[in-house]
């Protein structure tokens, strides 16, 4: 009987090749492959002879890479036991890699007639890339199920949700025939199935997923397991999605306190659920215990995983997000730089999380008047995500946006409203003319529209915002009260007093429901009632 591995692969590497390592690394755990990698995995004080020989058994492909210096006596002796493990018939399958620099003659003899993956002319090859993935899935029992599920994870990476959906369907069915309905493997495909339809705002669907696998897992494993802790989690993120602030807190803690109570050997599930929670403090304001929870996530990855790694530079950046919104900009400015200065070191300067780096620094500039630095960090950020995601990409359309919007606060709305629609034809194009995003997308545009003085356009646009909040969201989420506010405003210049009040009322009543009566935004919707007449 097939057994299940923990690991997809391992990673075998000499110390003159580390940065090489983690970059691969990081581009198969992108490609939906669980990757164990020594300076991810080992914790100070851990015997490593132990553990290497555990993490070898716990993978289905051990990846040998080969450089332009010698193996070193580490990687010597991995090389050792995963002899030995191939010796007594545990071995799984040997992918050996050639380096830029490497000979094949460097290659071990016992894998010199062995088909290789050649990345002698650089590491960025895609049909080298492409055929490493390759040997990787089709080692692995699963072989169909995991092939389908990379397909959709990289198909959901560059923003086509629904084309992976399929993919993870055709996983989820795979895992049924082979497996049974009530398998971890049915499980995990039911959840990515739910996370592509979040991505295409169907969250009702999404809903209905993940609590088929609570159900499953629950039976599984019991009501207190960490695999029940974790799809928890995901609800709190669909929820949240939908404005259900207090409900995704509710799921965000208890998915923290199973992780706590099984006495979690992974800090960084932890870290995860802290930060989750830490955001939804964000959204309802309570800012100072968002701070402690981003706080303490980035001191759990900082401890666990150095001071280098992409996850710290993750914390960072929530962390100076919200450190921006407490009016600590400069303070913010300083995460979102180191955060910056990590993903460029580990990623690379064309990576998509430089991108988004990019964009936070660019946000805090423009919130501290620094409009003209701010444009060049968008427009960089742009740069980076069109050369390396394609110029369709979906993330593309984000910094159009913030392009779009720097521009209207230089006063040059022309050149605004034309990256703002064309963001908006992009979003139209990926993700139909319903989704969330094409909401905000209208909202950014209409208030161009509204500065310019074309009211009326403003106000169309701001209604078809509306509309499709209400529909998508439901009537009662906060975005959909940011529009009505905008709509509010319009209507009162506009001349259109009774309906700009009625507005108004709307929107504070929405924000005080769902965010509390002395959250920000409820205020400003008040003051601007008591401003229009009420």
């Amino acid at each position: 009987m097939d057994r299940d591995f923990k690991y997809d692969v391992f990673i075998s590497y000499a110390r003159s090749d580390s940065k090489t390592a983690e970059f691969l690394a990081n581009k198969l755990r992108e490609a939906g492959l669980n990757i164990w990698l020594d300076k991810w995995a080992l914790v100070p004080g851990q015997p490593w002879a132990a553990t290497l020989k555990s993490a070898l058994d716990d993978s289905s492909s051990t990846v040998l890479l080969i450089g332009g210096t010698s193996m070193g006596s580490w990687q010597s002796e991995e090389l050792k036991s995963i002899l030995d493990r191939q010796n007594v018939g545990h071995g799984g399958r040997i992918i050996p890699v050639l380096l830029p620099g490497a000979e094949k003659e460097s290659l071990p003899r016992f894998l010199q007639t062995r088909s290789f993956v050649d990345f002698r002319a650089g590491l960025a090859q895609t049909e080298a890339f492409d055929r490493l993935l390759t040997g990787i899935v089709s080692g692995k029992p699963d072989g169909e199920i995991s092939q389908e599920q990379r397909i959709g994870d990289s198909l959901r990476l560059r923003g086509d949700a629904s084309t992976a959906a399929t993919h993870y369907q055709r996983a989820l069915e795979a895992a049924r025939e082979v497996y049974g309905p009530s398998h971890p493997k049915v499980v995990e495909a039911l959840v990515r199935i739910a996370s592509a339809k979040q991505d295409q705002a169907d969250y009702a669907g999404a809903l209905v997923l993940l609590r088929e696998s609570l159900e499953i897992a629950t039976a599984s494993y019991g009501s207190e397991s960490q695999q029940v802790g974790s799809i928890l989690n995901n609800l709190g993120a669909v929820v949240r999605d939908l404005g259900q602030l207090h409900d995704a807190l509710a799921y965000f803690r208890r998915s923290l306190d199973l992780e706590e109570k099984a006495g979690s050997n992974d800090p960084r599930a932890v870290s995860s659920r802290l930060n989750n929670i830490g955001s939804v403090f964000r959204d309802l304001g309570r800012l100072e215990e968002a701070l402690q929870c981003f706080t303490r996530s980035l001191e759990i990855d900082e401890a666990t995983l150095g001071p280098d790694h992409p996850n710290v530079a993750n914390r960072l950046s929530n962390l100076g997000s919200v450190l921006a919104d407490l009016g600590r900009r400069e303070e913010a400015f300083q995460n979102f730089r180191r955060a910056l200065e990590i993903d460029e070191r580990s990623l690379g300067p064309d990576h998509p999380s430089v991108a988004n780096r990019l964009s936070n620094l660019g946000s805090v500039l423009a919130d501290l008047g620094r409009r003209e630095e701010a444009f060049q960090y968008f427009r960089r950020a742009l740069e980076i995500d069109e050369r390396s995601l394609g110029p369709d990409h979906p993330n593309v359309a984000n910094r159009l946006s913030n392009l779009g919007s720097v521009l209207a606060d230089l006063g040059r709305r022309e050149e605004a409203l034309e990256y703002l629609r064309r963001a908006l034809q992009m979003d139209e194009k990926f993700l139909g003319p319903d989704h969330p995003t094409i909401a905000n997308r209208l909202s950014n545009i209409g208030s161009v529209l509204s500065a310019s003085g074309r009211l009326s356009e403003a106000k169309m646009l701001f209604e078809r915002a509306i509309e499709i909040q209400k529909r998508k969201l439901g009537r009662k989420h906060p975005d959909v009260a940011v529009s009505i506010n905008n709509l509010a405003g319009v209507s009162f210049r506009l001349g259109e007093k009774d309906a700009a009040l009625a507005s108004y009322r709307e929107a504070a009543e929405i924000f005080g429901s769902a965010l509390g009566e002395q959250h920000p935004n409820t205020m400003l919707v008040r003051s601007n009632l008591q401003s229009a007449g009420e």
